[in-house]
């Protein structure tokens, strides 16, 4: 996961972590490896607003979530209940995603909508009148001005 992370994550990750001095807590190597390829880049804090409504890369807010659970936090009831809250989140967004893409469902409404465009097609009868190209027409003109002599 760590090798994957944007330099502005990696950026707002590091402004954060020092502003609420919590950036000793994680290991040395995720420590280097913030710093090395956070960049220049550097995100505006302010500890009077609540982070969730400060941070609006979903990026930034899954690796502080993830450095909080694994390495910053110490209390074993709230590793548990985030544990709980992370799975409960992942079981809706399943039941979610499968009411949207059910397997089973997929080819029955793409049957439903051959069958019924087919038979709309077959019902519906163009009619559409042919003409001649310009000089088609001139040389039908012609035939008919020698024929009438």
């Amino acid at each position: 996961m760590i090798n994957s992370i944007s330099s502005r994550t990696c950026g707002n990750v590091y402004s954060i972590l020092t502003e609420m001095k919590l950036f000793n807590k994680i290991p040395e190597d995720k420590q280097n490896y913030i710093i090395n390829h956070k960049g220049k880049y550097r995100c505006k804090f302010n500890k009077n607003i609540p982070l969730q409504f400060q941070i609006d890369d979903k990026e930034t807010m899954v690796v502080l979530s993830y450095l909080f659970l694994k390495y910053i936090n110490d209390n074993a009831d709230i590793k548990t209940y985030l544990i709980n809250k992370y799975k409960s989140n992942e079981i809706i967004y399943q039941k979610e995603l499968r009411e949207k893409y059910n397997p089973d469902d997929i080819f029955k409404n793409v049957k439903k909508e051959n069958i019924t465009t087919s038979t709309t097609m077959n019902n519906e009868v163009a009619l559409v009148e042919v003409k001649d190209n310009l000089i088609s027409r001139i040389i039908k003109k012609i035939k008919n001005f020698f024929k009438r002599k």
